[in-house]
């Protein structure tokens, strides 16, 4: 099986594809006349859209070669990362500053391991300062099964 071709993403090959988006499908001389793009500088980003999966021949023209299609399955298809940070958007500011609080309450600047004894004690609910950890002055001994990475 060969390998994907390499291609470098240029800002022309954004342009080509946002004219596909908005005014595909068809075929190529179509779809440079709606866009009021050269033919030139389509044709080459076309083909190399098909060859990375973005765009997908739909039909034949009679006359002009093939329709093409912007293909959406893939493309169209968000992240959990970006559901999620949809949904963390959609909260309140005071919630978000909470959450965020909690968390670096949690894991600190450098991702440090936080104990469980002490994640116990920090509130995802609560301000800045009572997400802080409290740390009890008592002697503690740590087993490997009172810590957890997150």
């Amino acid at each position: 099986m060969n390998p994907s071709p390499v291609i470098l993403l240029t800002l022309d090959h954004l342009r080509a594809f946002a004219a596909w988006l908005t005014h595909g499908p068809g075929t190529l001389r179509q779809v440079a006349g709606r866009a009021d793009m050269h033919l030139i500088d389509l044709h080459p980003r076309t083909v190399e859209l098909v060859a990375l999966g973005a765009l997908q021949p739909m039909a034949q023209s009679e006359t002009e070669g093939p329709i093409y299609a912007v293909q959406l399955s893939d493309v169209a298809t968000p992240s959990v990362t970006d559901a999620v940070e949809r949904k963390l958007n959609s909260l309140p500011v005071a919630e978000q500053v909470s959450i965020a609080a909690g968390i670096m309450a949690r894991h600190g600047r450098r991702g440090r391991i936080v104990p469980a004894t002490e994640q116990e004690e920090i509130s995802l609910t609560g301000s800045a300062a009572e997400a802080a950890p409290t740390l009890s002055s008592q002697p503690s001994t740590l087993n490997s099964s009172a810590f957890t990475l997150e």
